[in-house]
């Protein structure tokens, strides 16, 4: 149904919302071409492999949902809603998470 209220309020509440400064739906930044492990940055050298345990462990907290799923599925021998359950999570999203992350 179509909402039937004051459209002026809604506009006011709309303006009321204070919004990020930043478009936090934007990547800090992008790779625009192959990074070698050292880059020169004012003199210094930045070693690239410090910083790759962070990236790394960024990267597998995929790896880590996809793991509690799988073990959850098959502790609860597939029953989606037991897993689910397990999960803290509805059978409708674990269902979802099942198919972004082709399990």
């Amino acid at each position: 149904p179509a909402y039937q209220g004051n459209p002026q309020a809604i506009t006011q509440l709309y303006r009321d919302i204070e919004l990020p400064q930043a478009n936090i739906s934007e990547p800090q930044f992008t790779l625009q071409q192959p990074v070698n492990s050292n880059i020169n940055s004012g003199g210094k050298d930045f070693d690239i492999t410090h910083h790759h345990e962070e990236v790394e462990e960024s990267l597998s907290l995929v790896e880590k949902e996809s793991d509690l799923i799988r073990k959850a599925l098959k502790k609860h021998k597939g029953k989606r809603k037991l897993a689910a359950n397990e999960l803290g999570i509805s059978e409708r999203t674990l269902y979802r998470k099942i198919k972004e992350l082709d399990l």
